[in-house]
């Protein structure tokens, strides 16, 4: 993180980092990521209007998505020295997120 004025900031070109979660207040949906220990309050990843449930669950679900996504690639690239199972489990983790599990 780079600081800008004293407070800690994300590099633009950085997703705010997992784990994001979903609330619903006043109708909207705000999907947001951790607390920064600068400003200890959660930081808004986005808002969603009119979403459904499945809606929420891909967008909270992305950071997860990603991660196992870059895994499997670099697996399947010979890349890593992961094991394959690891990766099955990690892909597996991630889509039953995506689809509303845990």
């Amino acid at each position: 993180m780079a600081k800008k004025g004293g407070k800690q900031t994300m590099p633009k070109d950085q997703p705010i980092p997992a784990p994001w979660e979903a609330n619903a207040l006043d109708g909207t949906l705000k999907v947001r990521g951790p607390a920064t220990a600068a400003k200890y309050k959660q930081r808004e990843v986005c808002r969603i209007y009119g979403a459904n449930r499945a809606t929420v669950n891909l967008v909270v679900a992305a950071p997860d998505l990603l991660a196992a996504c870059k895994e499997a690639l670099d697996y399947l690239a010979g890349r890593s020295g992961l094991d394959g199972d690891y990766v099955i489990l990690q892909l597996s983790a991630a889509i039953a997120r995506a689809e509303g599990g845990t």
